[in-house]
This record gives structure tokens, sequence and C-alpha cells, in this order.
């Protein structure tokens, strides 16, 4: 009767106008990785609903806790609980942030570093200069090019075709990985860029 009784006390905090308006904002912050097709599963398109998240599992924590204070009628082992619980908490999260992920080689590469350390040197350059990115091809592809320049392109505000062509910018795909779409390319006047990029599948649909 006393389970009853507390399962049906939590009903009123997600029914209350802060929760609901929480789940909504959870099922908002999902839409744009449910709704695109591109480069899927994608965290970073979903991250609106880490917020929302999170909160509701603040709520679930308060109520396990009120909870436990009644079932175990001691303050000070709920509170040992919880601490031991938090902290945890914050020792695994430094673990996975500051030591698996600092230390990982992939690291760089997932973060597309080379991506802005060529948008650096790319931005050094005249305009009057010919900017030629070799990028390996992908299944992926936003307006023809493969997502992996998008963040070169960012850096270099050249992601629009007028806008590249306004900073001599020129995205060329390579037939194959590691390759140059062909010789008269670096004989042309102007700097070369080789872009690389996480090939995970080239056998496209």
């Amino acid at each position: 009767m006393q389970e009853r009784a507390d399962v049906s006390s939590a009903i009123p905090l997600l029914a209350s106008s802060g929760s609901m308006l929480t789940l909504a904002w959870l099922g908002l912050g999902i839409l744009p990785a449910a709704m695109s097709d591109e480069g899927v599963p994608h965290a970073l398109r979903s991250i609106l609903a880490l917020p929302p998240a999170v909160v509701l599992a603040a709520i679930g924590a308060g109520y396990l806790y009120r909870a436990s204070r009644k079932r175990l009628k001691s303050p000070i082992i709920v509170r040992a609980i919880a601490g031991a619980f938090f902290a945890s908490t914050a020792i695994f999260a430094y673990r996975d942030y500051f030591i698996r992920l600092a230390h990982n080689p992939q690291l760089p590469l997932e973060l597309n570093a080379e991506s802005v350390q060529i948008g650096k040197s790319i931005n050094e350059l005249p305009a009057s200069t010919p900017k030629y990115v070799i990028v390996n091809p992908d299944c992926d592809l936003a307006r023809g090019i493969p997502i992996a320049a998008q963040t070169l392109m960012f850096i270099t505000h050249s992601f629009s075709a007028d806008d590249a062509r306004a900073r001599n910018i020129h995205y060329i795909i390579a037939p194959r990985p590691g390759r140059s779409p062909s010789k008269a390319v670096e004989s042309q006047a102007g700097e070369v860029f080789y872009l690389r990029n996480k090939l995970d599948n080239l056998d496209c649909p």
C-alpha cells in the first residue's frame, strides 16, 4: 500500500506545468535528429534535447531522494548515499572526458582539427590566389560536396557557391581516397589542400 502511495505521489510531478513544458521541449529537441537523414545517427542534432533530459533526470532524482528519506527513516544514511552517487558521477565524468577522451588518438580527426588548420591557412592567403581543396569521396553529400568539408567551409566562409567563388576556393572530390583528381589540378597556379575525412562506408546505395 505504501508502495502505491509513493508511485502515485510521483504523478503530480510529471503532470505539473513545468514538467509538461520540459516534456514538450524534449520532444521538440529530438525533431532535428529524427527528421534528418544526413550522417545519422548524429548526436549534435539532438543536443537541444539534452537540457530537458537532465531536468527530467533531476526530477526523478528528487523524487527518489524524498522517497528514500521516508523509507529509511535516517537522513544521514540517505545523504551519504546521495553524496556517494554524486561523487561517483563526478569521478566517472572526469575519467571519461579528461583521461580517456583527451588521450584518444582519434580525437583530432573526430573533431575536425585538420579542417580548422587548413581553414586558417586558407584564410591567410589573398583572395586572388586560387585554393583547391581535395576532399575524399563520401556517401553523405551537401550541395554535391562531402559533408566532411563543412567545417572547412564554416572556417573559410565558403559554404555557398557564391561565397566560395568570391574567395577563390574550389572544392574537388577525389576519384579515390587520398588521390588527386588529376595532375591538371596540381599543375594549376595556386594552393592545393588535401582534406582527409572518415571513410566509414563508401558502399553508397
